[in-house]
């Protein structure tokens, strides 16, 4: 686990801004706390695949399904699990116009002729205009409470200094490096403070085995710290 707090203390210390009678003077918690959340962002979409987690989503009665909001992007289905948890079925994925989907999505009489106790889904499909939904067939029917269970992305949410936040003792070096990079590059009037926030924007980059400089990398357009952020849910 890293902590927040922790890492925001040494951060202000690094930048010696933690004069016993005036801490965070010049960086203040709350703006040390806005770039370690930056910083995670960078490092969970850097690294994908260390935070894909299965998560449930409840079954609800009709077609129109919403993925969990802790699943900021559905990695891949990974059956229809019973009210234990345990995947019973298997269903395809399909298009949203598929044949057997036309005419039932929306339509709040469109239930599946099945009891809740044998409810099975043949297959689902994203909504194009909007991953958090899906559109399962048949319609699941009153009464269901099993899951579909996803493979998701998901990062970690952090809500204050106190939080924990599970990114393992590796990546701590690199939350630091960025943090940095954040904290010098707020005054981009200041050329040496434009430098030695390029130099820890670097040395991030570097830990985590990639080209800061690289044309694929998403963070790379520009020089404006707050505008590298391009993840979203």
């Amino acid at each position: 686990m890293i902590s927040p707090r922790a890492l925001v203390e040494e951060v202000s210390n690094y930048l010696v801004d933690q004069d016993p009678d005036f801490p965070f003077e010049h960086w203040t918690e709350d703006d040390l706390l806005h770039y370690f959340r930056l910083a995670v962002e960078i490092v969970a979409n850097a690294q994908r695949e260390k935070f894909i987690k299965r998560t449930s989503m409840p079954l609800v009665a009709g077609s129109l399904q919403t993925v969990p909001e802790a699943c900021h992007d559905v990695s891949s289905v990974l059956g229809q699990a019973d009210s234990k948890g345990r995947v019973k079925s298997f269903p395809r994925q399909t298009s949203k116009n598929a044949l057997h989907l036309v005419g039932k999505i929306g339509c709040k009489e469109c239930h599946a002729d099945a009891t809740s106790a044998e409810y099975k889904m043949d297959s689902w499909s994203y909504d194009p205009n909007d991953n958090n939904i899906l559109y399962v067939d048949p319609p699941v029917p009153d009464g269901v409470t099993g899951t579909l269970e996803l493979m998701c992305f998901s990062p970690p949410k952090i809500d204050s200094l106190d939080s924990d936040v599970d990114l393992g003792s590796q990546l701590r070096p690199v939350i630091f490096e960025l943090m940095l990079y954040y904290a010098w590059g707020v005054d981009t009037e200041s050329v040496p403070s434009r430098d030695r926030s390029a130099v820890h924007w670097n040395n991030a980059f570097t830990l985590l085995g990639m080209d800061a400089k690289q044309a694929s990398n998403r963070y790379a357009v520009t020089r404006v710290p707050e505008l590298r952020i391009g993840a979203k849910k």
